[in-house]
């Protein structure tokens, strides 16, 4: 007796738009989710396709699209990126970046493998998991977007070893009342999936142990006090490798040809001229406690919502993450739609990295040369934005008139650059792009640099570099 054959799937195979769909991997309450090629691009996606039985049902169509178009606008590094929405041959359709990794309990263990037996937890992996969505789900809450708490079947992985929040919408569960709930419902995730692998160390399982409330430990306050505390213990337990010794050699001067234009040269010569002058003798300044933060600030009236500013500029250090990650292919952003193609690596990139590891520069050093695009898309693949100039005036009110300027020092390094608020930077270390454009082609640059602290304004055109120039990042509802 032959076997009945099971029915291929409908979609399997088809072409919708620019996607080539090939085999279904998941289910969602609007309907399939498939593997697919995204032919203009050449990458892989995970389409979600409403169901036509979905689809026919009125007002569903709006839904979904208004739900995909909700969803867009979450740009952050632990959130699973939503590409676009559309329709071909009837059949409404949403691509989505395609989470491709191990189950979650798989990339936990050490050195995750078919059939292990004896793995045991992973403790850094699981601490960074524990940090980065903390810190997705407080973006979240900014953005007073509804959403779930955290469930295992919405925590995926993908190749990259990265874990990231998806299905984020309230589907088949009510949305998330507070804070207190996300911290608990991760707090039950980890804490069950390290049961299931293994025991942890004493001081990661007293972690778990404060994010469900047990044996009357002291509950987090806040999703950002839950990541920065799993993000200091793993940083205690696991610390990075240290850099390898600077290697000490002449430096030969280096052509400049390849640069495109006068203050590009300009600032090559400067950097190069640090390189001579500083020696590897050079003492860096203790990295303080908050750095990395950012400072909350009444907004600009009529609305006077807070917003979180960052408290110091955006260092070379941090922008080379961002840079590699583009060259990497991982780095996941929205650019400005204008925006030159680019590998957003200022002309004068190979002269700064070679000053930092020189020790001429210190890679908390203020960025400098990049143009408004290319801060533009830094700040987005933070789940960031530039800040207005409205904004930028309330974040620096209270700075000193003038301060005595050091040639691209640590952004912390003058404890009196220092506004009311408690942003540093405002008045030396570089001026800095803001999100108001008077123009299609210009922008605002606000604050002083170590070149002109009496510089508080200018108008630029987008593509403008200058060794006196770099940003800041701002969050929250944008206010003029």
């Amino acid at each position: 007796m032959t076997e009945p054959t099971a029915q291929p799937d409908p979609l399997t195979g088809r072409v919708l738009g620019a996607y080539r769909v090939e085999d279904p991997i998941s289910q969602s309450r609007w309907g399939r989710i498939y593997r697919a090629w995204q032919t203009t691009v050449h990458r892989p996606v995970a389409l979600k396709v409403l169901a036509p039985e979905i689809a026919a049902q009125p007002g569903h169509v709006d839904q979904f699209h208004e739900q995909t178009r909700a969803a867009a606008a979450l740009v952050h590094p632990y959130i699973v990126t939503l590409y676009e929405a559309g329709h071909a041959d009837g059949i409404h359709f949403s691509a989505h970046e395609l989470m491709d990794g191990l189950p979650l309990a798989a990339f936990l263990r050490k050195d995750a493998g078919p059939a292990q037996s004896g793995a045991s937890v992973d403790e850094h992996r699981l601490l960074v998991t524990i940090a980065g969505v903390a810190r997705a789900l407080h973006f979240l809450w900014q953005r007073n977007f509804p959403h779930q708490p955290p469930q295992i079947r919405n925590m995926l992985t993908n190749s990259l070893g990265e874990v990231k929040l998806t299905n984020i919408e309230p589907e088949d569960a009510a949305p998330s009342n507070s804070a207190q709930d996300d911290i608990l419902a991760l707090g039950l995730i980890v804490g069950a999936l390290a049961n299931e692998i293994a025991p942890v160390t004493k001081p990661v399982a007293e972690l778990v142990e404060r994010m469900v409330g047990a044996h009357d430990r002291k509950p987090f306050a806040s999703l950002v006090e839950l990541a920065e505390a799993a993000e200091q213990l793993d940083h205690t337990l696991y610390p990075p490798a240290a850099p390898p010794p600077p290697r000490v050699a002449k430096i030969a001067p280096r052509k400049t040809k390849w640069i495109a234009g006068a203050i590009s040269v300009l600032i090559v010569a400067g950097v190069a001229a640090l390189i001579v002058r500083n020696t590897l003798s050079h003492r860096p300044l203790t990295r303080p406690a908050d750095f990395g933060s950012a400072v909350t600030v009444a907004g600009p009236a009529p609305s006077g919502a807070s917003i979180a500013v960052d408290k110091y500029e955006v260092t070379i250090g941090q922008y080379r993450e961002f840079a590699e990650a583009v060259a990497a292919g991982t780095a996941k952003f929205t650019p400005d739609p204008r925006t030159p193609r680019r590998d957003y690596r200022p002309p004068q990139w190979d002269a700064i990295r070679q000053a930092v590891e020189q020790r001429a520069i210190s890679e908390d050093a203020p960025m400098f040369g990049v143009d408004w695009y290319d801060a533009v898309a830094y700040a987005s693949w933070r789940g960031k934005r530039l800040p207005t100039e409205a904004e930028w005036e309330r974040a620096a009110a209270g700075a000193p008139a003038i301060v005595k300027p050091g040639k691209w020092a640590a952004v912390y390094a003058d404890a009196t650059d220092k506004s009311a608020a408690g942003v540093a930077g405002v008045v030396a270390g570089v001026s800095e792009w803001t999100a108001t454009t008077p123009s299609r082609d210009t922008a605002i640059v606000r604050g002083g640099s170590w070149k002109d602290t009496a510089a508080k304004r200018a108008e630029l055109g987008r593509l403008s570099r200058s060794d006196a120039i770099g940003f800041r990042c701002a969050a929250g509802a944008l206010q003029k």
